[in-house]
C-alpha cells in the first residue's frame, strides 16, 4: 500500500478569555472546509510543506508550535498520512482583511 505524506497546520487567533478562532480552507474541488494542507513534495521536509501550504492557502507566513496530531485515511488504494502543526505566531487582527479576500477570490 503506498502512503501519501501531507502536512499543515491550524491557524488560530484568540477573540476573548473564552473564544479561540481557527482559519479554514474551503475546497471548491470537494465542496468542504478543511484546515490549510498538501502533499510532501519529493526531497521536502514535513514543516516545510506545512508552510509552503499554509503560505500558498492563505498568504500567511507562519511559526509553528508542536505537531499537534497524526492524521491517518484511506484515500483509494493508499494510505493518506496528515501531520498538523499549531501555529503559534498568526495575528488574525491585523491579516483578516487579506484572509477574506483571498478566500472570496482563490
Amino acid at each position: 500500500m503506498d502512503v501519501i505524506q501531507a502536512a499543515g497546520a491550524v491557524l488560530w487567533r484568540r477573540l476573548s478569555d473564552e473564544l479561540v478562532q481557527v482559519a479554514l480552507i474551503h475546497r471548491p474541488r470537494y465542496d468542504d472546509w478543511s484546515f490549510p494542507k498538501g502533499k510532501v513534495e519529493q526531497g521536502e521536509s514535513e514543516i516545510s510543506c506545512a508552510f509552503r501550504e499554509v503560505f500558498e492557502e492563505t498568504g500567511f507566513e507562519t511559526v509553528f508550535g508542536p505537531e499537534l496530531c497524526t492524521i491517518e485515511y484511506q484515500v483509494g488504494e493508499s494510505l493518506k498520512t496528515v501531520r498538523k502543526r499549531l501555529d503559534l505566531k498568526l495575528s488574525l487582527d491585523q491579516n483578516c482583511a487579506q484572509l477574506n479576500t483571498k478566500l472570496a477570490n482563490p
